[in-house]
């Protein structure tokens, strides 16, 4: 269990972050101020969708992540209350898209090489050499 926990309310991006991460941000375009954070603090894991061809992929995944686990199926999320998230019906409800787990730093790298998970994982081996004209600075 984390030290520290941050949910929706207590907005933790205006929260100090410690160690090791775990970022599970908002879907979708509330995720890039999460994500742009942990490329730039470099020590965590992130879970996203596998959406590899957004903006927001390549500005701070495919650029600054050390590992990606792509995982196999559809996540099914859970309540607070540890039930099941589910859809009308009252059926598990599966995540909308397939689900990656981004590894920033070798600690992060070897959790997910060595986890267990049901999936695909890919280390860093400079996947992506982007040409000058195509490389930022936002930090």
């Amino acid at each position: 269990m984390a030290k520290n926990h941050y949910t929706i309310a207590d907005d933790g991006l205006l929260r100090p972050w410690f160690g090791r991460k775990w970022v599970n941000p908002p879907y979708g375009a509330k995720a890039e101020p999460f994500m742009q954070r942990l490329a730039r603090e470099g020590n965590g894991i992130a879970l996203l969708f596998a959406r590899t061809e957004t903006q927001l992929f390549f500005d701070y995944v495919w650029a600054y992540a050390t590992s990606l686990l792509f995982l196999e199926g559809r996540l099914i999320f859970f309540n607070v209350d540890g039930t099941p998230a589910t859809d009308k019906d009252g059926k598990p409800s599966p995540a909308g898209a397939p689900s990656v787990l981004i590894g920033y730093g070798p600690e992060n790298d070897e959790a997910l090489r060595c986890s267990n998970l049901k999936g695909i994982y890919i280390p860093r081996r400079d996947w992506l050499r982007l040409p000058e004209s195509r490389q930022y600075s936002f930090f």
